[in-house]
C-alpha cells in the first residue's frame, strides 16, 4: 500500500502521496455516500488495510496525533502511522476547525505537508507521531461549503490543500 515513501521533490521539499479530498454534491442526488461505499468495496477486495485505519469526526488536532502517536512510557502508541480521516459531514469539520483555540486546522495543514514528526504540545497530554501519513475524505453540499468556508481558510492556505470534487448523479438507472 502507499505510504510515505512514494514522493516527488519540489526543490528540497518532498511531496508525498497523501490526498485531502472533499466531495461536493447535493444531499440526495449528489451520490457522495454511495461513491464512498463503492470505493471502499474496491479497496477491501484489493486487500487494502487503510480502511481499517479510518477515523471519523475529528474534533481537534490532538485527536489526529493521538490516533497515530508514538510509544511513550507504558503507552505502546500506534505502529501503523497511516490515518484516513473520513468526514462525512465536512461542514461540521469546518465549523469545529473555525472555533477559537481549536488546533484542527493547524494540525491539518501540518499533516498535509507530511512532516517527519507531527506533534501537539499541550501541557497535559503532549504527543508526537513520527513518520505520519494522513489523508482526508470529506463530503459536503455546495451551499454548506460556501457558508462554512471563511476568508481566513482560503487566504491562510487551509482550503488550497483540499481537492474539491463535484459529484452529481447523471442519470437514474434501475437496479
Amino acid at each position: 500500500e502507499v505510504g510515505r515513501e512514494p514522493r516527488i521533490l519540489v526543490g528540497n521539499t518532498a511531496h508525498r502521496a497523501n490526498l485531502f479530498a472533499a466531495v461536493v454534491g447535493g444531499t440526495s442526488n449528489g451520490r457522495k455516500g454511495t461513491a464512498r461505499s463503492e470505493v471502499e468495496a474496491v479497496f477491501q477486495a484489493a486487500g487494502a488495510s487503510i480502511i481499517g485505519r479510518a477515523q471519523y469526526g475529528a474534533q481537534s488536532g490532538e485527536v489526529i496525533v493521538h490516533a497515530i502517536r508514538d510509544a511513550r512510557g507504558p503507552d505502546e502508541g500506534e505502529s501503523d502511522k497511516r490515518l484516513l480521516l473520513v468526514e462525512s459531514e465536512f461542514g461540521r469539520f469546518l465549523k469545529v476547525a473555525s472555533r477559537d483555540g481549536n488546533t484542527l486546522w493547524n494540525t491539518f495543514r501540518e499533516a498535509w505537508d507530511s512532516p517527519r514528526v507531527l506533534q501537539t504540545l499541550s501541557k497535559h497530554a503532549p504527543a508526537k507521531a513520527t513518520g505520519p501519513h494522513v489523508s482526508l475524505l470529506g463530503h459536503i453540499t455546495p451551499a454548506e461549503l460556501v457558508s462554512r468556508l471563511e476568508g481566513d481558510d482560503i487566504q491562510g492556505g487551509s482550503a488550497n490543500r483540499v481537492i474539491f470534487l463535484a459529484s452529481r448523479r447523471s442519470k437514474l438507472l434501475p437496479s
